[in-house]
């Protein structure tokens, strides 16, 4: 992943985090996690993996499509998308098996917006 890549998805996350006014501490302790990772993780000190990104999110109650369309969106397609998804009775918090792989997360994902997005435009149509 490009480096500024990276630094989108690691300032959402850390915008996500300071939102719901979890200190690095406290993340760490929720995530069973020691040595200051999390604060390490969300400065950039030490790279962000997957599966860290996953349960974080699940601390953080996030939806990892919203978290990801938090990140490539735009602020007004965000808005659309995420009423779109709530307007067809979204179902409960996406529940991830640890051993997804990244490829098939992104594969989940995609299908997810592309489906969230159609719907939408068979609406206005």
């Amino acid at each position: 992943m490009a480096a500024d890549e990276t630094d989108k998805y690691l300032s959402v996350l850390v915008d996500l985090v300071a939102r719901r006014n979890i200190t690095h501490r406290g993340l760490d302790t929720a995530l069973g996690w020691k040595g200051g990772l999390a604060r390490k993780v969300l400065r950039g000190e030490r790279p962000l993996r997957l599966t860290q990104l996953l349960e974080i999110l699940h601390v953080l109650k996030v939806e990892p499509l919203e978290y990801y369309a938090r990140v490539h969106a735009a602020p007004l397609v965000l808005d659309r998308l995420l009423n779109a998804i709530n307007a067809q009775g979204a179902p409960p918090p996406l529940v991830l098996p640890p051993h997804l792989g990244e490829e098939e997360l992104s594969h989940l994902i995609r299908q997810a917006v592309e489906q969230a997005l159609e719907k939408g435009k068979a609406e206005k149509a």
